[in-house]
């Protein structure tokens, strides 16, 4: 994914994974994101890029549909993660725009054009100069990565890097460098 320097996950989109994603995301049962939290803090791969953190943000969703969800899960999974590894967490984007769930779009060409302009910066001073983490829940083609990224390269970040509960795999390639 452009502008990223490293992406870690806990896991590929399947399984126990998915299915903990799923109860967070679409079953209210939120509480389960400090269980993810906890679980990313334990891989290698999440402490190293944490080690070097300054920043933490977490992806955001528009307005309406964190109100109609009741929270963002991204957020959630990020403040455990921000608050165990003592980084601190800014919002410096915002969702512009109410885009359509990605999860009904199969092909890259649509996921980007469905996020394109999606993400706003609005509070550069906090990530300027700064290596940010973004924390995001799964990602499939890395659309939504992207398009936070262009964001938040206005900015002027030291650097970016990632962190994902799980990387989708639907093509059975098994991710290694992700």
């Amino acid at each position: 994914v452009p502008h990223y320097e490293r992406i870690a996950r806990l896991g590929l989109f399947a399984g126990p994974i998915k299915e903990l994603v799923h109860q967070i995301k679409y079953r209210n049962r939120w509480p389960l994101a400090r269980f993810v939290g906890d679980r990313l803090l334990l891989k290698d791969s999440v402490s190293d890029l944490l080690r070097r953190a300054d920043r933490i943000v977490a992806v955001p969703l528009h307005p309406l549909r964190q109100i109609s969800r009741g929270y963002n899960q991204s957020d959630l999974i990020a403040r455990r993660v921000a608050r165990r590894a003592r980084v601190k967490l800014v919002h410096p984007i915002v969702r512009t725009r109410n885009t359509p769930t990605q999860t009904y779009l199969h092909s890259r060409t649509k996921r980007v054009e469905n996020l394109r302009d999606a993400f706003g910066l609005v509070q550069p001073r906090t990530i300027r100069g700064k290596r940010v983490v973004v924390i995001d829940d799964v990602m499939t083609t890395g659309a939504t990565l992207h398009a936070a990224a262009q964001a938040l390269m206005e900015g002027e970040p030291e650097s970016l890097t990632a962190i994902l509960v799980a990387v989708a795999d639907p093509k059975h390639q098994d991710f290694q460098k992700v």
